[in-house]
């Protein structure tokens, strides 16, 4: 069975103090600075000046603050084993690892970790990443969601399909032949299938479908603890549909994900 893990931007503590907390990295390319980790739409990723060794990110929230799950979105690492880690303690520039993050992007440009046993309290946080970006060999990193992810608490056997969606620039002649020019941008489209749920399980997925359709946008969403897929950005016109109904005791449920980095949406359809 699957544990679908998600946490909303009000539940990310960058996010609740991104105005008071203190943000540094060890270099920077300006002005793709650190304070840009902070900020949604990611317009500008940070960068960092170095192409080699290792590059880190010190957080200062001021207080003690409590995590279980870390999300790295909007990251440049080539796939392949890579790692990130997480490190959180009571003094600036801690050591203590608390996330060995799996920088595999093959389904996604971000990266997460969940801590299964509890969540942890910590005012400082350090991130250190000493692996080959790809492009011109700078790391870049968009966006950084520290804090308590909540578990969908139900069970049920995901299983999704990918389709990755192309975004070119277009235009129009006078004599109204289509141009296609450069690309825009690249993003997957993940269909979700969730299931079977009885009837005590469906209204909990609807009523996390309904909070998506509320003010309260989903910024980051894993559908499997167990695998490296996860996903982040903002929900847009959620609507869910049942796609089986069995023996009228149990139903799947279908919704669509259409992730972009940047953290401008999650379209759910």
């Amino acid at each position: 069975m699957g544990v679908l893990l998600y946490m909303f931007e009000d539940e990310n503590e960058i996010a609740l103090k991104k105005d008071s907390l203190t943000i540094s990295a060890g270099s920077s390319s300006s002005p793709l600075v650190a304070a840009h980790l902070t900020q949604l739409p990611v317009a500008l990723p940070w960068r960092s000046s170095n192409t080699a060794g290792i590059r880190t990110i010190d957080i200062d929230f001021g207080t003690a603050v409590s995590v279980d799950f870390c999300l790295l979105a909007g990251h440049n690492l080539t796939g392949g084993g890579g790692t990130f880690t997480v490190a959180g303690g009571s003094s600036s520039a801690p050591s203590s690892v608390v996330f060995d993050l799996n920088s595999n992007i093959n389904h996604s440009s971000s990266v997460y970790g969940y801590l299964t046993g509890g969540a942890v309290s910590h005012r400082y946080w350090r991130i250190l990443e000493n692996n080959v970006p790809k492009d011109d060999q700078f790391f870049e990193l968009g966006y950084i969601a520290l804090g308590v992810a909540t578990k969908l608490g139900i069970g049920y056997e995901p299983a999704w399909t990918e389709d990755v969606v192309k975004e070119n620039r277009m235009a129009v002649t006078d004599g109204g032949a289509i141009l296609v020019g450069e690309l825009v941008r690249d993003f997957s489209e993940f269909s979700f299938r969730f299931g079977a749920l009885n009837t005590s399980e469906r209204p909990t997925f609807q009523n996390w479908v309904r909070k998506m359709q509320g003010s309260r946008k989903p910024l980051a969403l894993v559908p499997n603890s167990t695998d490296t897929l996860c996903m982040f950005g903002r929900a847009s016109s959620p609507r869910m549909s049942l796609v089986h109904e069995r023996l009228a005791t149990a139903s799947n449920q279908e919704i669509k994900f259409s992730e972009d980095p940047r953290g401008v949406r999650i379209s759910v359809a």
